[in-house]
């Protein structure tokens, strides 16, 4: 395919893209009354929140912390807002921003859950200082599950260890560092996924329909990435021939180790297998 109609057909692609999220915007501003905050009926933990006083460039916001027993399994499902998981030396939890107060969490057994009430669209769309949830843990937790879906914010997670780990997001950016897991699975749907030392002992999978994807780590069993729009940047730890390749771009460029490879590679190789599809987008993969 010439230069020209790779040009053309890419612009194409995005102007559809961009008018189906006109389109999505449009109806949740118009047509739809509320947005569903979480997904369940979380019922507070008896544990009572501490009202903080925390300085903001224009007055003050609350800042609602409490100390928490252990937990292993953390699940969080938001319709909109932040999600951060970070070493802060003990198990603790931290909401803020205008709408907090519909935040609500629970302890379950050894399971974290947090989950929202209903915030209204034309609330959330015309108000700048959203909600956000910051759930601590001692560095290096090793945790059974982190399950993690918020269909608008951002998500950060840091220096653990799990089992299973499963994140969402339907327009947000993913970040991870220092991040260990057996099994992975990301889904963005508009947003670009960054992470750096990040290990994976038995699969990843991950789809990103809109927005580039950087990873840097240790990927070892199945490793499958699929890309709709957006560039690839992969550097894996793990030599080439400990891996059977299956790699193609549709429109876009693809690189191994620097080296250009005119459109789809596929070879067989060692106990590893790595899987990468790319409609639209340069795809980059590097080796230890």
């Amino acid at each position: 395919m010439n230069l020209p109609a790779k040009v053309c057909l890419g612009a194409g692609a995005f102007l559809v893209m961009s008018g189906g999220l006109l389109a999505l915007t449009g109806f949740a501003l118009g047509a739809q009354t509320s947005i569903p905050w979480g997904g369940g009926s979380a019922v507070a933990a008896e544990t009572p929140m501490v009202n903080v006083e925390v300085a903001a460039d224009e007055g003050t916001a609350t800042e609602s912390r409490v100390q928490v027993p252990a937990f292993s399994r953390i699940e969080v499902d938001l319709a909109m807002g932040d999600v951060s998981v970070v070493p802060m030396g003990e198990y603790d939890l931290s909401f803020s921003g205008e709408h907090a107060s519909l935040l609500d969490y629970e302890l379950d057994g050894d399971t974290l859950r947090i989950t929202g009430t209903v915030l209204s669209a034309m609330e959330f769309f015309t108000s700048g200082d959203q909600a956000a949830v910051v759930i601590g843990i001692p560095g290096g937790s090793a945790l059974d599950t982190v399950d993690i879906h918020t269909a608008m914010g951002e998500v950060e997670l840091t220096d653990f260890t799990a089992n299973s780990l499963t994140v969402s997001t339907d327009l947000g950016n993913v970040y991870l560092e220092s991040v260990t897991a057996l099994d992975a699975d990301i889904t963005l749907s508009m947003g670009e996924l960054t992470g750096y030392s990040l290990s994976t002992a038995s699969s990843l999978t991950v789809k990103n329909d809109m927005g580039d994807v950087y990873l840097d780590g240790d990927f070892q069993g199945d490793t499958d990435i699929s890309l709709s729009m957006g560039d690839l940047n992969l550097t894996t730890w793990q030599p080439m021939d400990t891996y059977s390749l299956d790699l193609g771009v549709t429109m876009g460029d693809l690189y191994l180790d620097g080296s250009h490879q005119y459109g789809s590679v596929s070879r067989s190789g060692g106990p590893n297998r790595l899987e990468i599809n790319n409609s639209l987008g340069n795809v980059d993969v590097y080796f230890g």
